[in-house]
């Protein structure tokens, strides 16, 4: 039963937007509502609390033997197997937003940094080292790894994804504020040959086969005019089949019971790529849509994104304690679905505190602050 209201939380508002959207006549938008865009971060951030609150080994089984039916269980498998497609769709929005932005005022560029420092790294400071501080004294840990945080991820590793974003806002201030034509072209090399150096180099994966995405983003702001799904066939019948791979190849167990394995698609980072940058293009196709924004609760969820992605893994921690102890008295699976939804409720609790605390810290320094 708690499965199933986990399922009904995570799922249902996406549901509600999208038969909204498609009930009112479709129309094509031009650009991204930004409002879409931030409903759409909100959930995606959600999944990714969903996804590191999978129960860890217990939901990797060949066989599917898990006690939930066949396709709770097999979503189930894909959200903890397939989390970085949820954080390259954060990294391509990312870009995009950042170049749609620069080409509405190329003044832009000249407050962007110190906006990006305020705006993305000062919360991960403020939440990493608060947070960290109180997992020092309860859990233990050195002092010295917490200053490190503030330039690192070593503390809560799941935040690795900040670090990579503010590397991203440095690269494209340098590009956009020095270069005087060709920008996306050199900031579209610099992405490649950053990914290229990871692979060859063989670095995790899992720190670098999302920022495709990055590239994603720039190309699409840039061709973004030139594509119309309900103009172009073509192109919709192409946008069909890049669901149909991300579905066989990310969730092959939803079709096969007992799993397939194709070792082409085993090959590591370079499918995982194309993974990502196909699901990317079909968060931006849907985008043009759906307006997710519509779903009150996807709309709040945008409004805390940042938040939640920093506090989820101190709140998975605080759970954890009380996963342990239902144990004796519930099965592995129950006490699992229960701790993902405290989870869930915790982390939205003090996304909520620290989203006011930031908003007054932001007012204080962009107010003081020559930053036009």
């Amino acid at each position: 039963m708690s499965e199933l209201l986990l399922f009904v939380i995570v799922f249902f508002p996406i549901i509600v937007a999208i038969v909204k959207s498609i009930a009112s006549p479709l129309r094509w938008s031009d650009t991204l509502p930004t409002s879409s865009s931030a409903a759409l971060r909100g959930y995606m951030a959600l999944m990714i609390l969903w996804g590191h609150d999978t129960g860890g080994y217990y939901f990797i089984d060949g066989t599917l033997s898990y006690p939930y039916p066949w396709v709770i269980s097999a979503l189930r498998l894909g959200l903890q197997c397939t989390g970085f497609l949820f954080v390259g769709i954060f990294f391509a929005l990312s870009a995009y937003g950042c170049r749609q932005k620069w080409v509405q005022d190329q003044n832009y560029i000249k407050s962007f940094l110190p906006r990006r420092i305020i705006n993305v790294w000062m919360p991960f400071v403020l939440i990493g080292i608060s947070l960290g501080a109180v997992k020092n004294g309860i859990w233990g840990g050195t002092y010295s790894q917490l200053f490190l945080n503030c330039f690192d991820f070593n503390v809560w590793p799941v935040h690795w994804y900040i670090i990579f974003a503010l590397l991203f806002y440095v690269a494209f201030y340098c590009v956009y504020s020095s270069v005087t034509q060709h920008q996306d072209v050199i900031m579209c090399i610099v992405i490649l040959c950053y990914l290229s150096y990871c692979y060859i180099a063989k670095k995790n994966e899992v720190y670098y086969v999302s920022q495709i995405g990055l590239l994603i983003g720039i190309l699409y702001s840039r061709y973004e005019k030139m594509i119309n799904l309900k103009k172009n066939k073509f192109l919709s019948w192409w946008a069909i089949l890049f669901v149909v791979f991300l579905v066989i190849y990310n969730y092959p167990f939803l079709i096969w019971p007992k799993g397939i394995y194709i070792s082409i698609l085993n090959d590591g980072p370079i499918y995982r790529m194309i993974s990502v940058g196909l699901i990317c293009i079909c968060a931006f196709f849907m985008l043009h849509f759906v307006d997710f924004s519509k779903s009150r609760w996807l709309r709040f969820l945008g409004t805390i994104s940042m938040e939640i992605y920093l506090i989820h893994s101190f709140c998975m921690m605080l759970t954890d304690a009380f996963r342990i102890q239902m144990e004796p008295y519930l099965s592995y699976s129950v006490a699992y679905g229960i701790k993902t939804i405290l989870t869930i409720c915790f982390t939205i609790i003090l996304a909520l505190v620290y989203q006011r605390i930031i908003k007054k810290i932001k007012r204080y320094m962009l107010g003081n602050a020559t930053i036009r």
